[in-house]
């Protein structure tokens, strides 16, 4: 509940009323650190922006990633995606998320070739209903892909 005051003058005289509105609260920010761990058997860079906000609560937030193979091989991996403290991670929602459908589309499969590089993005958004917290870790680990996702060829 916000109360707003507004001054009129009647007759020379100041009425101040009082203005009540219902259902307008201040914004909520909860501040994010986004993470990215990468399997050993992994030769990958990643690059997470921002690597931390305020996100506000109710509202999408858009996460850019880099992503650059750092061998000479083409390298085929999969993300999942995390959030700390676990008994938060109903109240996040993915709307657009590269570790749900890769980027060809048929397969949530990433490959990248020697020294490729990728931007991808993950679009989110902190449901109203979270309680109280000031602090939560997203994160996401990039594990090789499996042989079905990789077209026979486990990770590489």
């Amino acid at each position: 509940m916000r109360r707003s005051w507004r001054w009129f003058i009647a007759g020379g005289v100041a009425l101040g009323i009082v203005g009540v509105t219902l259902g307008m609260t201040a914004s909520r920010k909860i501040f994010v650190n986004f993470r990215v761990q990468v399997s050993d058997d992994l030769p990958l860079e990643v690059e997470a922006r921002p690597a931390e906000a305020d996100v506000e609560v109710g509202k999408r937030f858009r996460i850019e990633y880099t992503f650059r193979n750092l061998s000479d091989q083409t390298v085929r991996f999969i993300a999942g995606h995390f959030v700390a403290p676990p008994e938060y991670y109903a109240y996040l929602e993915m709307i657009e998320c590269f570790c749900i459908t890769g980027p060809d589309k048929r397969s949530r499969a990433i490959g990248l070739k020697p020294g490729e590089s990728l931007e991808a993005t993950a679009t989110i958004k902190i449901d109203k209903s979270i309680p109280d917290v000031r602090r939560l870790t997203f994160s996401y680990l990039l594990v090789p892909a499996p042989a079905e996702e990789s077209g026979g060829q486990v990770g590489r």
